[in-house]
């Protein structure tokens, strides 16, 4: 069997280490390891008066951190007795934070450099709920304990009064609170399997809206609470029940009536990116159309996000915000590392904190801009360009000539959204771009946040029109001379995976190679293995119905491997219960091995459907990035230890990796 052609990898390899030679003189890579560690400072939060920016840093499971920028750039740190699960601000300048272990749950409260224990009572679990303003020393907390006197959700006081028990959930999954800690909303699971969202007036619980399992839940729901009034007069929350796009509703907690705030030609509103002020109104709300497209319901914080458009590089995006609302903790979103700066609104003061991988400073990250692509049919697709830094030279987002391109493909296939300023995601195609690629991280129908008719619109059709997307996407780079002709390669994970198979064998020819992790490769046995799905029957085929049978076998890549023409990488996870590799990339590997097609397939066997370990990112690219050479003709950073940084099996094409660097 030829898996790959050894010889002529070997002579490649040749050419392009003696070309590397003479480059790595001008430039260096950015390293592997660098680009694929988590982000070293987190959960960045500003306290309720403004002064303190408080944030973790990784490695640091009992330390908090904080600056006060108004005075110092120095750095200090509170230790607590236990590694710290969550924390957030509150009264006097302090901090609550819980703390998790397998036999029990913490509180404690953090003031200067004192903590103390501030736990009320035994408990196996515990989760912060709700601050108030009014009653700033009290926290409302969920906790789960053996005993039913304790289960249930309390009034925290960290200034040592006595705690108050304010009710069990019962069937209801959350609570939504006043300024006097009095609930006004809920959510609970309904009887279809969907949320419903209740108001609650007088002791009694009336409906809001209700929805059925839908795709929503992949990015943080379509229908869901945002805020109640700090009075309790209202409460905010989007919706989609009888619209296409999500929209921004109030209702009156007592008469029910209801009002339209905000909505979105283009995109979903999602509750998760509102801004709420203190007294609980939504000041601004977000969809994403790659780049975010905010609506606004306070002419200040506008005016204040059209002055940081000017001001910074990237798409501003406020985090966190004081109680008196002056200072904001804002985000530099570019597809490199988040950035972190703290704003002063009243005197337009925008100082820059830190970035969250601060050893990535010194190298050039690549440039990113938002294209629309129109598709065959008229559907508009968004996408985010990703280019090599110096290669736009007149500034108009496109590079000054084509370059091999890869082609991003979300999981899911309904996390949309989620995709566009995902560090775990944009730091492969900084990887990608310094290696000389052109990268389209791309929207396709059938995803989620723009839309039903948008997602309704992928319907079954995973080897169709969504499959076809992709192509007219690699169309459109070569037409717009972003990408080299015949020099575009497709990537995908999970869906992406299934999507990156699709295209080697229902669109052969299209591509010019393919990657594809934890893919699925048989539709068929997939969806067996959902028993019933509704939500996979519906969008995907029903394995039990004969034109559902026939619509997963005419989408299934393992019927088509003498199709396939270019090569073909393929990777799962040993752990993987999601997508069996067994099932899957494995059984579609040994059908183009005895096919004598091209294929080289890797087995992390530690690893499951996501891949957590920084080590196995590093062997990944370590391969991928020769393997991508070979097909597009880009450069590949020098690889020295970076292949046994991960612990994987070659499970076919072994002499693949025996030519390699």
């Amino acid at each position: 069997m030829r898996y790959f052609n050894l010889l002529f990898f070997l002579l490649f390899v040749a050419t392009i280490s003696c070309a590397q030679g003479d480059a790595d003189l001008e430039r260096s890579f950015i390293p592997r390891d660098l680009l694929m560690q988590d982000a070293d400072i987190f959960q960045v939060k500003v306290s309720t008066d403004g002064e303190r920016v408080y944030y973790r840093r990784e490695g640091g499971s009992d330390t908090l951190y904080y600056q006060e920028p108004a005075s110092s750039t120095l750095e200090k740190y509170i230790v607590f007795p236990e590694n710290i699960k969550s924390y957030a601000p509150t009264y006097n300048n302090g901090v609550i934070a819980t703390a998790q272990s397998k036999e029990s749950a913490k509180v404690f409260f953090a003031q200067g450099s004192s903590v103390k224990d501030v736990t009320p009572f035994e408990a196996k679990g515990v989760e912060i709920l709700a601050f108030s303003r009014r009653l700033n020393s009290r926290v409302a907390m969920k906790f789960e304990s053996d005993d039913i006197g304790q289960q249930g959700v309390w009034l925290v006081d960290v200034a040592g009064q006595k705690p108050r028990k304010i009710g069990l959930l019962g069937d209801m999954n959350k609570w939504y609170f006043d300024g006097l800690f009095q609930v006004k909303a809920g959510t609970k699971k309904n009887d279809s399997g969907g949320i419903s969202l209740y108001r609650k007036s007088k002791g009694v619980w009336t409906l809001i809206c209700e929805n059925a399992p839908d795709v929503g839940r992949f990015i943080g729901g379509y229908q869901k609470i945002v805020s109640v009034s700090e009075d309790g007069s209202k409460i905010y929350y989007t919706d989609n029940s009888t619209t296409d796009k999500a929209i921004l509703k109030s209702i009156e907690t007592d008469s029910g009536k209801e009002e339209e705030l905000a909505k979105d030609e283009l995109t979903d509103l999602l509750a998760i990116t509102a801004l709420v002020n203190s007294a609980g109104e939504p000041q601004m709300i977000l969809g994403s159309y790659a780049d975010a497209r905010r609506s606004y319901l306070d002419k200040a914080t506008e005016s204040d996000m059209l002055w940081l458009e000017k001001e910074m590089r990237g798409s501003p995006s406020v985090s966190e915000q004081s109680e008196d609302e002056n200072i904001w903790i804002v985000k530099e979103l570019t597809g490199g590392p988040t950035v972190y700066y703290f704003f002063n609104r009243k005197d337009k003061k925008l100082t820059r904190l830190f970035s969250a991988n601060e050893a990535l400073a010194e190298y050039k990250m690549a440039e990113r801009t938002r294209f629309t692509v129109r598709t065959r049919d008229a559907m508009k697709l968004p996408v985010h360009l990703y280019i090599p830094a110096g290669s736009d030279e007149n500034g108009d987002g496109y590079p000054d000539r084509a370059l091999p391109t890869i082609i991003f493909v979300h999981g899911g296939p309904w996390k949309g959204v989620m995709h566009w300023n995902n560090w775990s995601l944009t730091r492969n195609f900084q990887l990608l771009a310094d290696r000389g690629y052109a990268v389209l991280n791309v929207e396709f129908r059938g995803s989620g946040g723009l839309g039903k008719a948008f997602t309704d619109a992928g319907d079954k059709q995973w080897g169709g029109k969504m499959r076809l997307d992709l192509v007219d996407i690699s169309r459109w780079a070569q037409k717009e001379g972003i990408a080299i002709e015949d020099k575009v390669g497709i990537w995908g994970y999970s869906y992406g995976g299934y999507a990156a198979m699709a295209g080697a064998t229902l669109s052969a020819g299209e591509f010019a190679c393919h990657i594809s992790m934890v893919g699925v490769s048989d539709l068929s046995k997939y969806l067996e293995n959902k028993g019933g799905s509704e939500l996979w029957t519906e969008r995907v085929g029903n394995p039990d119905t004969q034109e559902g049978k026939a619509i997963l076998k005419k989408a299934s890549p393992i019927n088509y491997v003498d199709k396939v023409e270019a090569p073909i990488l393929l990777v799962s996870g040993g752990q993987d219960t999601r997508v069996p590799a067994e099932e899957q990339s494995g059984k579609f590997a040994n059908a183009l091995a005895d096919a004598e097609k091209d294929v080289l397939y890797l087995d992390y066997p530690e690893e499951g459907h996501n891949f957590a370990q920084s080590g196995t990112w590093v062997s990944f690219w370590a391969i991928a990035e020769q393997f991508l050479a070979k097909s597009l003709g880009g450069e590949f950073a020098p690889v020295n230890e970076d292949m046994d940084k991960g612990f994987y099996d070659v499970i076919v094409g072994e002499d693949f990796i025996d030519g390699m660097e």
